[in-house]
């Protein structure tokens, strides 16, 4: 893999004393050997459904960000993206976590005032 500088959401390459590094961080299972653009966002999603995602990204020793990709790369090939144990995890963090909202909701949720 080449090395690219960071950006900024503008596309600005920052500076090298400003750019994050993440040393002794260990991804396995990844996209890290497939090279592509990658944009930081600011997505709005229930707070709920975030601590699990977060809880499953660690659980899985994977960034957030390749847990979603994954998650709606399988979804576009109508997939699921998890196992059986997974779903397993999935149902007790959602317990933790307190998240009520299931597959029927996602349509009805509504936007904050």
């Amino acid at each position: 893999l080449s090395f690219r500088p960071q950006a900024n959401y503008c596309g600005a390459v920052l500076p090298k004393d400003k750019q994050i590094r993440y040393l002794g961080t260990k991804v396995e299972n990844s996209m890290a050997d497939y090279e592509t653009d990658r944009t930081q966002t600011g997505v709005r999603i229930a707070t709920p459904v975030l601590k699990v995602l977060r809880a499953l990204a660690d659980y899985k020793n994977m960034s957030l960000g390749e847990l979603i990709e994954g998650v709606v790369l399988h979804a576009f090939d109508n997939k699921t993206p998890f196992s059986k144990e997974t779903l397993r995890v999935v149902a007790q963090l959602r317990e933790v976590y307190g998240l009520e909202l299931s597959s029927a909701d996602a349509q009805a949720v509504k936007k904050d005032a």
